[in-house]
């Protein structure tokens, strides 16, 4: 994904990406409450902001593959990223945030069992 940014500061503001590796994985977009859609970039990608705050890309939805939306595990928290405005953290998508972390912590001794 490119480098975390406020929306106002354009495309040119991050010319860095990052490579991210665990991503949550929402299969239908009117499951969020407060999150934003980029316009189209390279013909299939929308990228995934945060509604109070304009902070992203927080992860990203491929329209090739429209059953899925994919939110980087690392750029979502309870609290603002460094050098983001302040603004209200939308009580519903911490609670996502929270179950979905859950569910992970839920599956991690399974992983480690079934580890060769």
């Amino acid at each position: 994904l490119p480098g975390m940014r406020h929306a106002s500061a354009g495309a040119s503001a991050s010319e860095t990406s990052e490579t991210l590796s665990a991503f949550w994985c929402v299969k239908d977009k009117f499951d969020f409450e407060n999150v934003g859609f980029t316009k189209t970039v390279d013909g299939h990608l929308k990228y995934l902001i945060c509604g109070e705050c304009d902070m992203g890309p927080i992860g990203y939805y491929d329209l090739n593959d429209e059953a899925s939306i994919y939110v980087a595990c690392e750029r979502v928290s309870s609290a603002p990223p460094e050098g983001a405005p302040s603004a209200a953290v939308d009580p519903a998508l911490l609670s996502m945030v929270a179950q979905l972390r859950e569910a992970e912590d839920a599956k991690q001794p399974e992983r480690e069992q079934g580890a060769p």
